[in-house]
């Protein structure tokens, strides 16, 4: 992938621009949710550029399809409540995942921050 990981590209862009690569990746997911697959491990590392700025969703393995309740995995940053709880995860995971992202796109930081796992 020509343009690196999408964190290491937004970094070098302005904020208006940072959202434009935003379409390809919410049809990605939109694919994959359609095939019943949940990403689980959705964050800015796992998606790549291309040369003409089109994201790609990678590093499906923690991905699952179907119920995959009491399965905890994932970054812990980007992880949906329902995930940390051990609930079942749906596509409304990796919704959370993706506003995390976004988030971090629009002000430069996560949104739950602690050297200590049990306070995020």
């Amino acid at each position: 992938m020509a343009a690196g990981d999408f964190y290491g590209w937004a970094a070098e862009q302005l904020v208006k621009r940072r959202f434009q690569p935003l379409g390809t990746i919410v049809s990605a997911l939109d694919y994959i949710h359609t095939l019943g697959i949940i990403h689980r491990d959705l964050k800015g590392e796992n998606i790549l550029l291309d040369g003409r700025f089109h994201a790609r969703v990678t590093d499906l393995g923690l991905a699952v399809m179907g119920d995959s309740r009491n399965t905890r995995a994932g970054t812990l940053e980007y992880m949906a409540p329902e995930i940390i709880d051990n609930r079942e995860a749906t596509p409304a995971a990796d919704i959370y995942s993706l506003g995390v992202i976004l988030f971090r796109l629009a002000t430069g930081r996560l949104p739950f921050e602690s050297s200590d796992p049990l306070q995020i």
